[in-house]
């Protein structure tokens, strides 16, 4: 039976998440900016419902790649680094911290899984060149 996942695909799919974590530094980092130049946009750029939206994109994605990642070159590093960049993005929703805190957390948590993505994608394509 074939694979789930043909490597274009899985390609595909590790660098939508690394590009769905880039979003969210980039509105973490602007958001002060935007807000200050035009404070009529706080409601839209600050609200939690964008933090959720792309946290609901990154989290079934990641169970996805790294699960599948793993499956091919076995590197649980990987998809530990993937667990905990998606704790430190969910953090905030679940706490509720102050605005500087959840902004730290969504950084870190997000470049976390830029470099999970990353070392997914890299993993995958050494080991298939292995075998």
């Amino acid at each position: 039976m074939g694979d789930l996942l043909t490597d274009k695909a899985e390609k595909i799919l590790d660098k939508l998440g690394m590009i769905i974590s880039g979003v969210c530094v980039i509105h973490c980092l602007l958001t002060p900016i935007i807000i200050l130049a035009l404070p009529w946009l706080e409601d839209i750029f600050s609200h939690e419902v964008v933090h959720l939206s792309l946290l609901l994109f990154l989290f079934p994605l990641a169970i996805f790649t790294f699960t599948h990642g793993y499956k091919t070159h076995k590197k649980l590093s990987i998809v530990i680094m993937g667990a905990v960049g998606i704790s430190f993005i969910s953090i905030p929703i679940l706490t509720h911290p102050t605005e500087l805190i959840e902004q730290a957390l969504t950084i870190t948590g997000s470049i976390i899984l830029i470099i999970a993505h990353y070392n997914n994608l890299k993993g995958c394509k050494c080991h298939k060149y292995h075998h």
